[in-house]
């Protein structure tokens, strides 16, 4: 276990913050994601540091340390006892050992600063309750992985991948937990413990879980299990556990502002009889809520490389009037999600335009394969040329070059 694969800059600054509370004899762990990962076999960048003291007492020798430098931040959370320091795009957070109470369901905790065994206690899931002791190597300026604390169950629960929630009321506590919970389920590819699965599924099936905790909280969370990698993955736990009726339901008046393509995505899918995806309306509803088109696609092209290619390939064929019938012929095969998504960023122009030639295209007798298998034509066609045909003869109709099918020429397009 160690710090090495970071950068020479990271380590410098690990090493001041662990050294200060070292030379002030005050136990310092590095706790949860990054031990939790070590642990896995992944490279974290996740740095939480606990002190078995009140962190806010060293506010002033950690400023000294680090705000004198152009690129550092540190701030501090007053209610939580922490204090974050900030490079770069690295995020230290150093927390006091503590332990929490919870005024009622859902709401911010109190905080009491504690031992290193409440704090231990006082944890989400049992793979984050995870500690390593830190102590410093000063001849050789480096830090030195001491003990490993931890819940009695969370190392046979990292090695069984197993998602196991520490108390009884994990989830009606803070139900943003639950959230979280699915993100480690998706990106770790655990499996919920069965009394955790229980006590989250009762949770989502009781409203009065979410009622005290605030929308800023919720989204927060959203935005970070949408941005994982397996996100299409954690879409799905979204819908198994109805958590996107939930907070809908519950914050609805917050909603106002969402950009009108939303709205307009989803008044046309009904306009158009398009059953509309439940994991579609997950998607739409983090994507839309970015006020920003160009955030929306910058979003999509890593994760949905070719569902935006598609999009992208469309578009350019309906800006071309002489594709309008390749248009139609690819926007038909396009599924609920892609019509729905393309008709959401597209101008309202683009989108008229579209209803026009659907409705033109409604109107016209085209070919089937059928009608050349049947081979009325007196003419032998090679059955590797029939889509080929098809596309030619009927984007034809559609130009009304042919104006009856029955006098149809076939000779012309073989």
């Amino acid at each position: 276990m160690n710090f090495t694969y970071l950068s020479k800059e990271t380590n410098k600054v690990i090493y001041d913050i662990v050294n200060l509370f070292y030379i002030n004899n005050v136990n310092i762990y590095v706790v949860g994601g990054f031990v939790r990962d070590s642990l896995l076999g992944i490279k974290s960048k996740d740095i939480d540091l606990v002190v078995e003291a009140d962190v806010l007492e060293y506010t002033e020798k950690l400023m000294k340390l680090f705000t004198s430098k152009l690129k550092f931040k540190v701030i501090k959370n007053d209610h939580f006892h922490t204090i974050s320091v900030i490079f770069q795009s690295i995020v230290i957070d150093i927390v006091s050992s503590r332990r929490e109470v919870y005024p009622k369901n859902g709401d911010i905790p109190n905080i009491f600063i504690d031992s290193i065994a409440e704090d231990l206690i006082r944890r989400d899931f049992t793979i984050n309750s995870v500690y390593y002791k830190l102590l410093v190597d000063s001849l050789n300026k480096k830090i030195i992985f001491g003990e490993l604390i931890s819940h009695n169950l969370s190392l046979s629960d990292i090695k069984n991948c197993k998602l196991r929630a520490i108390h009884s009321n994990t989830f009606t506590q803070d139900p943003t937990r639950i959230f979280r919970a699915i993100r480690y389920l998706s990106r770790f590819e655990f499996k919920f413990e069965k009394t955790t699965l229980k006590q989250l599924t009762n949770a989502t099936l009781d409203k009065k879980t979410f009622q005290n905790t605030s929308y800023n909280r919720f989204i927060n969370e959203i935005k970070k299990d949408l941005n994982e990698k397996n996100f299409k993955k954690i879409v799905d736990y979204y819908i198994k556990f109805d958590l996107c009726g939930i907070i809908f339901g519950l914050y609805k008046n917050k909603f106002k502002n969402i950009e009108g393509k939303f709205i307009e995505a989803i008044s046309y899918a009904k306009a158009n009889n398009i059953s509309v995806d439940k994991k579609f309306i997950v998607k739409l509803f983090y994507y839309f809520t970015t006020n920003n088109k160009l955030e929306v696609y910058d979003f999509l092209k890593s994760k949905e490389k070719e569902f935006i290619k598609s999009i992208n390939n469309l578009i350019n064929l309906l800006i071309d009037p002489e594709n309008e019938y390749k248009f139609f012929l690819v926007y038909t095969r396009f599924d609920d999600d892609k019509k729905i998504f393309f008709n959401a960023v597209i101008s309202k122009e683009f989108i008229d335009l579209t209803q026009n030639i659907e409705k033109k295209a409604s109107k016209l007798d085209f070919f089937s394969s059928k009608d050349l298998i049947k081979n009325k034509f007196g003419i032998e066609i090679d059955k590797h040329q029939i889509k080929n045909l098809l596309i030619e003869i009927n984007e034809a109709i559609y130009k009304s070059d042919i104006k009856d099918k029955n006098l149809l020429d076939l000779n012309k397009f073989l």
